[in-house]
């Protein structure tokens, strides 16, 4: 935009998706920025000269490029690439996937000016040293240097510092700025019992004219704003914000800004309307489809923006703005609300068993649930070394306490989550006492147990040659739930796949793996033959589905049912077929803000939002089931793929063959 005239230029248009991260040079002669390309999660670095329009490609679209900042002296561009590719190989063989790689995120670099070598290492370039560029990435003159576009690519040169988990690229008084996140698992398994606190962002440096290695600027900083002329920061660090300078050798230059002087007039009904209106906005500009499905949208917006003067809360804002939403008839359409200020509550603490009152003192433990100790989230407080509990034996008091007889143990252990607790037990009129550690997490242990129990009925019902996976979404969780268990079961003849209450998520590899067939066999000396491709499915398959299966699981199932490799039971998916992508918009409140921004039509199917995948075979389960504790959709898969196996059989390793004498192998 001319800011004279507010004339418009379109310099590039992009059919992938938005281009981000815009970066202008010192001069304001170039703008870079990266832009998505091809596959998703692709993106390439590019650049234009303002002054003739020119625009061309940095980087070609290989990796995801990202973060574009100029030097300040004008003469580099620099941005992160995911380019390196260092594999490891997977702890579990034949896990789903099977090969990872160590975080390959690494600054880069390329020079402006054709004749300039890499700042990095002088041997290279051939220029004269008299008419070298400079190279120290220093302020300079503050404007642009000269600016060769032809055979960008053929120009960049990685930063020399190991390839990690780098973010929020920025330049700085002569050279660049970036955040180290620590390489960590999502959950936080892998580091549970490691004693002190967790690795936390370092905010390092890099002076061009070093060209040695990054050094630290601060700890535990995961966000940071530069000063525009590059020679201070400011940083947030354990709840306050810091300020000191971006060369590391200076010492004594931190401050900590006084936050208590910052005063706000808060206007709530301001905020409210800003925030109805960037809900509509979203939509309006994110929206899969540019005629919003034929709904007139600026009638629908002022239709519910007069409802704005008669809402006396946030809850009220959020179901304007849901029953707005709601006009468009989609799915993955919704408001995330934020809590409060102020710590969290504290998490309330659960036994892991299931509690009968009695007609005494204290409540009677029914059933302990399984735990297993690979996980955090499964793990049951009254199992493990030193537990004698045993169902039947009865909770009488709580660190001292009597239990209510009405309200049971539950509201003693409230906010006792993660801390030790003194339990005062009877058994049979003898009294002993445990100390045991609630958990937080019973209802993913409860999944877990059930789990354990429906595999269980499978297998004594099938002789144990059909194996049972469970999935209660298709997050970092689900996904070692899935791993915990996917190659054991594998092994058996046949599979039952539950995604009934499945949440959503990616389950793109799954598909993979349930459409492999046997190929062929290894057939080692000292051990029983395996299938090739390893973790193969053997027999029939039955998937089961309900109204509660959502989004991710939606697709796998109608593409196993489009390419005949399961049997779908059940009832009628939930109809979740839109998708939220990129991910959700923050209001002023922090609050999240999610739209459709694409859908999916299938083969064979259509357009399945709103209406859901249809089993092949229907079962419901009827009121009297759940109280019974029967599950009817479970014997049905049980049947099909017992009926499958007399009608397919499984295949077998190969016998040897006989032994020729002649040394060649069979």
């Amino acid at each position: 935009m001319d800011l004279a005239t507010g004339a418009l230029t379109e310099l590039v248009s992009s059919d992938h998706g938005p281009c981000a991260g815009l970066a202008f040079s010192p001069g304001s002669d170039l703008l870079a920025w990266a832009q998505p390309w091809m596959s998703r999660g692709r993106s390439q670095i590019r650049i234009a000269r303002l002054s003739d329009g020119r625009a061309v490609d940095v980087t070609r679209g290989q990796f995801q490029d990202r973060s574009p900042v100029f030097t300040l002296d004008g003469r580099y561009l620099a941005f992160l690439s995911g380019s390196t590719l260092d594999p490891t190989g997977p702890t579990i063989e034949g896990q789903l996937q099977q090969t990872g790689f160590v975080p390959g995120v690494r600054p880069h670099l390329v020079p402006l000016d054709g004749r300039a070598a890499s700042p990095f290492d002088a041997s290279h370039g051939g220029w004269l040293a008299e008419d070298s560029p400079r190279a120290d990435g220093s302020s300079g003159s503050g404007g642009d240097g000269p600016a060769d576009l032809d055979n960008l690519p053929g120009r960049v040169v990685p930063f020399p510092v190991e390839a990690g988990a780098y973010d929020s690229l920025a330049a700085i008084e002569g050279g660049v700025a970036w955040v180290d996140r620590p390489s960590r698992g999502v959950l936080g398994e892998a580091a549970r019992h490691t004693p002190g606190p967790a690795p936390a962002p370092r905010l390092v440096g890099y002076r061009l004219a070093d060209a040695s290695r990054p050094t630290l600027l601060a700890n535990a900083a995961g966000a940071y704003s530069v000063a525009a002329a590059g020679g201070h920061l400011a940083y947030r660090a354990g709840g306050a914000v810091h300020v000191r300078s971006t060369d590391a050798t200076e010492d004594g230059t931190e401050h900590v800004v006084d936050l208590a002087t910052i005063q706000v007039r808060a206007d709530p009904p301001s905020e409210w309307r800003q925030m109805f209106d960037e809900s509509w906005r979203l939509l309006r500009d994110r929206f899969w489809r540019a005629d919003l499905d034929g709904v007139d949208w600026t009638a629908i917006g002022a239709r519910y923006r007069q409802l704005l003067d008669r809402i006396g809360s946030r809850l009220d804002l959020f179901d304007v703005i849901m029953e707005m939403q709601s006009e468009l008839s989609v799915s993955h359409v919704g408001v995330f609300f934020i809590g409060g200020p102020g710590a969290p509550p504290p998490r309330p603490g659960f036994l892991g068993a299931d509690l009968v009152g009695t007609a005494g003192n204290g409540w009677r433990i029914g059933r302990l649930l399984t735990g297993d100790i690979s996980s955090i989230m499964h793990r049951a407080p009254l199992a493990g070394p030193g537990m004698t509990v045993r169902p039947g034996d009865v909770v009488t008091a709580v660190d001292g306490v009597p239990v209510d007889p009405a309200r049971g143990p539950l509201p003693q252990l409230a906010g006792k989550a993660g801390q030790q607790v003194k339990l005062t037990l009877d058994r049979d009129g003898a009294e002993f006492r445990l100390v045991v550690v609630p958990t937080p997490h019973e209802p993913r242990l409860r999944h877990h147990d059930l789990t354990v129990r429906r595999r269980a009925r499978v297998a004594a019902r099938t002789d144990g040659r059909v194996g049972y996976l469970r999935m209660l979404d298709m997050t970092a969780l689900g996904w070692a739930d899935l791993n915990r268990d996917l190659s054991v079961e594998l092994e058996r003849t046949g599979l039952i796949l539950d995604l009934r209450g499945n949440g959503g998520g990616d389950l793109h590899p799954l598909l993979d793996m349930l459409t492999r067939r046997v190929t062929g066999w290894h057939r080692p000396r000292y051990a029983q033959p395996y299938t090739w491709p390893y973790d193969t499915v053997r027999g029939p398959v039955v998937v089961l589905i309900d109204e509660f299966t959502t989004c991710g699981p939606e697709n796998l199932v109608v593409s196993l049912q489009r390419l005949g490799a399961a049997t779908l039971v059940g009832v009628r998916t939930h109809g979740s077929m839109t998708g939220s992508i990129p991910p959700d918009q923050v209001l002023l409140d922090g609050s999240r803000v999610s739209e459709p921004t694409v859908s999916k039509w299938w083969a064979g199917q259509g357009w399945l939002d709103g209406v859901g995948v249809t089993p092949d075979v229907e079962v419901d389960i009827a009121p009297q089931d759940w109280v019974a504790g029967r599950d009817p959709q479970l014997e049905t898969a049980i049947d099909l793929v017992l009926d499958g196996l007399r009608r397919e059989g499984r295949p077998t390793p190969p016998d040897l063959a006989p032994a020729t004498g002649a040394g060649v192998p069979r």
